[in-house]
Order: C-alpha cells, then sequence, then structure tokens
C-alpha cells in the first residue's frame, strides 16, 4: 500500500506459464526456521525461465486495476515509499550474484531506476529497505559476497550514495541472519543472541 492509502501493488505472472517450485511434501509439515535444500536450485530455474510478468496498481476507491510494468525478469519484493505516493521499490529477483535486485519507478510506470550497478564478479546486494522519511533507499551490500560488507545507503532526491564498512567484533547488531557459510559461522543466525554475519561496530546490520 502506498503513503497515503490510494493504492496497491502487486505481480503476477501472465499466460499459463508453470513456475519452477522445490518438491513438496505429501502431508503438510511442520513449519521450520531453515530453508529447504532445494532452494537454490528452484531459485536458478525461475531465473532462467523468463517467465512473463506484469506489476499492477489496483486503486483501492474504485478498484481499477493498471499494468504498470512489463517484464520477463522475476520480479518480486514491492516496497512503496512511505512518503511518497507515487514512487515504488521492486526487485529482480533470482541469485543475488546474478541480478540487478533493486529498482525504483514511479506509479505511472515511467522514471524506472536502477538503484545499484555491481562492480565486481559475485558483488551482491539485497535486504532493500526504506528509511522512515522516504528519503534513503537502504540495503545489505557485499563486496564480494561473503568476505566484505556494507550497510549502503542511496539518497533517491539526490543520488548522494554512502556505504558503512561493517566490521564483526560483536559490539552492537540487529537484522535477519544470512545463509549457513555466509560469513563464517554466524551467518545462518537466526532466533538467538549470537552475532550475525554483517554486524558491525559502526551501524547494525539490519534488512
Amino acid at each position: 500500500m502506498n503513503a497515503d492509502e490510494t493504492l496497491l501493488a502487486g505481480t503476477y505472472i501472465e499466460g499459463t506459464a508453470t513456475v519452477p517450485s522445490a518438491p513438496s511434501a505429501q502431508a503438510p509439515q511442520p513449519q521450520i526456521l531453515d530453508q529447504p535444500a532445494s532452494k537454490g536450485r528452484m531459485m536458478e530455474e525461475r531465473l532462467a525461465a523468463h517467465l512473463p510478468m506484469a506489476l499492477f496498481t489496483v486503486d483501492v476507491k474504485s478498484g481499477e486495476v493498471k499494468v504498470i510494468h512489463r517484464s520477463t525478469d522475476w520480479l518480486n519484493h514491492l516496497e512503496f515509499s512511505p512518503t511518497d505516493r507515487t514512487l515504488l521499490m521492486f526487485c529482480h529477483e533470482g541469485p543475488w550474484h546474478k541480478v540487478d535486485r533493486i529498482w525504483l519507478m514511479r506509479t505511472d510506470g515511467g522514471h524506472i531506476e536502477k538503484v545499484h550497478t555491481r562492480t565486481m564478479a559475485m558483488e551482491i546486494a539485497g535486504h532493500e529497505f526504506w528509511s522512515a522519511d522516504g528519503k534513503t533507499l537502504w540495503y545489505d551490500l557485499q563486496t564480494p559476497r561473503g568476505e566484505v560488507f556494507w550497510l549502503a545507503a542511496y539518497r533517491v532526491d539526490t543520488g548522494e550514495r554512502t556505504w558503512y564498512a561493517l566490521t564483526r567484533d560483536g559490539a552492537l547488531f540487529c537484522g535477519d541472519g544470512g545463509d549457513p557459510g555466509a560469513g563464517g559461522e554466524s551467518g545462518a543466525w537466526a532466533v538467538d543472541l549470537s552475532v550475525p554475519a554483517g554486524a558491525g561496530t559502526e551501524r547494525g546490520h539490519c534488512g
């Protein structure tokens, strides 16, 4: 939902294409925090499928539906600006080292802008989120993946960029952890008091 609660946004796959998915069990299983071992394969297959997708808005008052963007990239993770009713962030989903993930666009379908451009092999950017004033997009940046950690900021009005270097001495942290092996033994941290990969003294790893 956008800042003044007049629009909703979503995505769907056009046509009758089948989405690759991880094998499912015969009977319902208890929900666990661990990711399925087949998730990596599923992500690769879904990215390679290049299924036609539409990004749309719904007018809350009238119910009018408008398709504002079409792509064969995997569109996902929509987040409206908390202050600008016409500004929408969206992502190209898939293995992070293979996609240009974070994008901005206007709700009329115009001014599509890539937020971050990769500068090296295996560089990843994700866990994107807005500042409360809507002026900055924050995201987890690793150059390369699992080795050098940053909390990156992009000012949407000026284009200014700031990278905060993150060390891992456990002085301050917050976040949702990462995959097993992402930055050492603590990379798979989820719901305990151990230190996640990327936690630092200058800024916490937030996502």
